[in-house]
């Protein structure tokens, strides 16, 4: 009797001890404004006491899981042009907004300069000590990455003519009709430590060592993999002889032998996503003309010193740039006032400035195009804090296609299978890639040179977001978009 009493309340002394922790484990969600209502995307929070940070999204949010933080923390907001907010975490929990204060001095009022400051000769300062400001040391940084793409089919239909390959006939295009979906969305997440160092002039050496990568893919809704398995297949199965070929009305061309991926559903190719992070960074430094044509090109633009603001500590001007006939953004920069180095920079391309193509059938338009970088100063140097670009197009065909196998014959190879079909299809289609620097240090060349990069890695697939995968990890938090969304099964079986 005494043994089951005992037992009865352990188990009750269990059930209390986990509903109490479950209370107080609880995440705090919160909204970031300004004065005038507008959410503010990507500004910096900070625990003041244990240096455990993150971002808001792109509409303001951000959440804290309560196990990581103590009542009496303090809570830094820090958003470039907007005076600094602390707050204690208690405070924090009790609130859904928080509204931050436009902070843009009148620079005369607090500066004497023996003459008014020019912008064009500010932005030949930025240029002239950029080598400088921007020199990349050996560092180690932890970093979480969200790539997304999200997407609407406006029209897609399969004018079906013919083919001499029995799985590709006209029941099989009119299922891909049928599974191909109004919305999809595919991102991934990926914690990683990212290794940098620089191997001279202007290049960079990059390794990853992932920690987490969570996928979720949708291409299955529209049967792409069973299309692609099939076609594999056929693109595969050719001698030394034989090819196919693309043809779309009088355009021709080989297709290349698929490579073969022996990679298991949950795995990931490392150095892909190596060569994706190297090619973003490469894109935000300084030296690239493309990403900052104001810079290199100030002829095409009007500048206008609007005022100044200080960033953690740091007096900085503030210019906006507007572009002219052949410019490209239209944007804010934040420039260090003491040694020239942009410390934030916003810029979009305005509507007049998309780029749009449209030939022979083919069409593709860029509908939005939107930048923020920021760099925080380390030392004597500064460095990428986070990194967010997103861009939206529209894109389609209405052309015949045919994939035509061939085998050589001399002067005129021979046709062995035709798959012909009209398609007429219309997208809309929106891309962003978010880079968030959560902690960096400087290493040595010689712990750069030791860390062998891993050639796979464990990825988690989802069919739906999931918090709990992110438990004791600091993130980007998700869109309501990315959080309520569901992958729906797809088979072209069915």
């Amino acid at each position: 009797m005494i043994l089951i009493k005992k037992y009865i309340n352990n188990v009750i002394f269990i059930l209390i001890f986990f509903s109490i922790k479950n209370l107080y484990s609880q995440e705090i969600k919160v909204q970031i404004f300004d004065q005038n209502n507008i959410p503010l995307p990507y500004t910096n929070i900070l625990n003041l006491n244990n240096n455990l940070g993150t971002i808001s999204n792109e509409n303001g949010y951000f959440n804290l899981d309560s196990n990581q933080h103590h009542e009496d923390d303090t809570i830094k907001f820090l958003h470039i042009g907007f005076k600094t907010y602390k707050i204690t975490f208690n405070e924090l929990k009790n609130i859904k907004n928080i509204i931050l204060e436009e902070n843009i001095i009148n620079l005369s009022e607090i500066f004497i300069f023996q003459s008014e400051p020019k912008p064009l000769e500010i932005i030949q300062k930025i240029l002239y000590n950029a080598e400088k400001n921007y020199k990349t040391k050996p560092i180690k940084q932890k970093v979480f990455i969200r790539n997304r793409n999200k997407g609407k089919t406006k029209k897609f239909n399969i004018d079906y003519k013919k083919s001499s390959i029995n799985e590709l006939g006209e029941n099989f295009f009119d299922k891909i009709v049928k599974k191909v979906p109004e919305k999809w969305l595919d991102y991934s997440d990926i914690l990683t430590e990212v290794y940098e160092a620089n191997v001279g002039g202007d290049s960079v050496e990059l390794k990853i060592n992932p920690i987490r990568v969570v996928e979720l893919n949708d291409e299955s809704l529209n049967g792409i993999e069973d299309l692609q398995k099939i076609f594999n297949e056929k693109l595969n199965s050719i001698d030394s002889t034989e090819y196919w070929k693309f043809k779309s009305g009088i355009f021709g061309v080989k297709i290349p032998k698929p490579e073969i991926k022996n990679l298991k559903d949950d795995e990931i190719k490392v150095k892909d996503y190596s060569n994706l992070v190297k090619w973003k960074i490469k894109k935000i430094k300084l030296s690239n003309k493309k990403t900052w044509d104001f810079l290199y090109k100030p002829k095409n633009y009007q500048f206008s010193l609007i005022g100044g603001t200080k960033i953690n500590n740091e007096d900085v001007y503030i210019i906006d740039f507007e572009a002219l006939k052949k410019g490209k953004y239209n944007g804010r920069i934040y420039v260090s006032i003491k040694n020239y180095a942009i410390v934030k920079a916003d810029f979009y391309m305005p509507e007049d400035k998309i780029n749009k193509f449209n030939l022979l059938g083919v069409f593709m338009s860029t509908n939005e195009k939107i930048i923020s970088i920021y760099f925080e100063k380390l030392d004597s140097f500064y460095s990428l804090k986070y990194f967010t670009e997103t861009q939206s197009y529209n894109f389609g065909i209405k052309r015949p296609i045919s994939l035509i196998k061939k085998k050589e014959n001399g002067l005129f190879d021979k046709k062995i299978d035709e798959i012909k079909v009209n398609i007429n299809a219309d997208f809309e289609s929106s891309n962003s890639y978010e880079y968030f620097v959560q902690n960096i240090k400087p290493i040595k060349k010689s712990e750069f040179k030791s860390l062998i990069q891993k050639k796979t890695f464990k990825k988690i697939n989802v069919d739906q977001f999931n918090k709990k995968l992110w438990k004791g990890f600091s993130i980007i938090e998700p869109t309501d978009y990315m959080n309520n969304y569901k992958k729906k099964s797809g088979n072209l079986k069915n």
